[in-house]
């Protein structure tokens, strides 16, 4: 059922299929009947993407940590990206932040990401692999794409990092 909370375009196409299926009858017939029902379909769509809005799944929620993580990255605050650890995070993963005072990050783009759920798992987690654009501010202002893995465990509402890995570069 997460499908229909993650993305409202199937509930789009259904919705604008059986308007358009209603509103063909309604020509057909002439039957004001097919008006009431093509608007109550609209009504139906409508508050459908109206509670797909409303409704933040734990993919969202895990997808919008990944993007403030990396605005907390890119904006060279140790104390704000620590914030993303979980309380039990791996030695390798707090390692992180002494990298980060090594370097002034210039921009930080997730190119793409792949986010599996963990549901079986408690606390919930997610692993993530994901693709990433890094420039530092530097007079070379060099450049490079790395993928990075991170599992991600749910600690009340939020989502935070308690594995990291770079997997490599290219």
């Amino acid at each position: 059922m997460s499908w229909l909370f993650d993305d409202p375009t199937y509930l789009l196409i259904i919705g604008g299929i059986a308007v358009l299926g209603l509103l063909i009858a309604l020509y057909n017939t002439g039957r004001a009947l097919f008006l009431i029902l093509a608007a109550a379909a609209l009504a139906l769509t409508a508050a459908g993407v109206l509670i797909e809005r409303l409704v933040i799944t734990d993919y969202e929620r895990v997808e919008q940590t990944l993007y403030d993580g990396a605005a907390a990255v890119e904006s060279n605050n140790p104390d704000r990206v620590q914030e993303f650890f979980a309380s039990n995070a791996s030695p390798s993963t707090r390692q992180l932040l002494g990298h980060m005072r090594q370097f002034k990050f210039d921009t930080i783009r997730l190119l793409k990401y792949e986010i599996n759920m963990i549901p079986k798992r408690d606390p919930h987690a997610a692993k993530v692999n994901l693709t990433v654009w890094v420039q530092l501010k530097s007079p070379e202002g060099l450049a490079r794409a790395g993928n990075v893995e991170l599992r991600l465990v749910k600690e009340g509402d939020r989502w935070l990092v308690d594995e990291y890995a770079l997997q490599g570069r290219e």
